[in-house]
């Protein structure tokens, strides 16, 4: 999977040509990907996947913020697990350093923080660790329509 199901997702909205490549394994962090595309890190999508009671979940927010555990707590009733980096490809179809909701595993819910919405653009991971995608919010939300908008990050950041 991974940026082969990032093209698949991309391909019938007309994006592909999104898709940003740097050398190899350039963007495994939030840092990395806003140095390479010279842009603040808040305006980096980051996605990370954690382990729900449910089964695994991908949550989505600006670059910049972390989650708070106490609105992670609140929402999802359990505190939050993150799925250990050996697991992931196989529970979200996308492997460490190359975590995007875009072309996840079919069933996998997806969550949307409100602190993507303070910025017309997003830029997640594109499936690779070579790999951003650079693309609006609005074509994000058609990429990889989330499941549900959330308040989980930490306020002030």
């Amino acid at each position: 999977m991974t940026l082969a199901s990032v093209q698949q997702a991309l391909e019938p909205l007309g994006l592909l040509d999104r898709i940003v490549f740097f050398e190899k394994d350039a963007t495994p962090t939030v840092a990395d990907a806003a140095r390479l595309l010279g842009c603040e890190p808040r305006l980096i999508a980051k996605t990370m996947a954690v382990k729900l009671l449910s089964g695994p979940a991908l949550i989505v927010l600006a670059g910049a913020p972390r989650v708070d555990g106490k609105k992670f707590r609140r929402r999802f009733q359990e505190s939050m697990k993150f799925i250990p980096s050996e697991e992931r490809l196989e529970m979200t179809g996308h492997g460490p350093g190359s975590m995007t909701p875009i072309g996840a595993k079919r069933g996998v819910p997806i969550y949307f923080d409100e602190s993507l919405r303070s910025l017309p653009e997003r830029h997640p991971a594109g499936g690779a660790a070579e790999t951003v995608a650079r693309l609006k919010l609005s074509e994000l939300e058609k990429a990889a329509p989330p499941n549900e908008w959330v308040d989980l990050a930490r306020e002030g950041e």
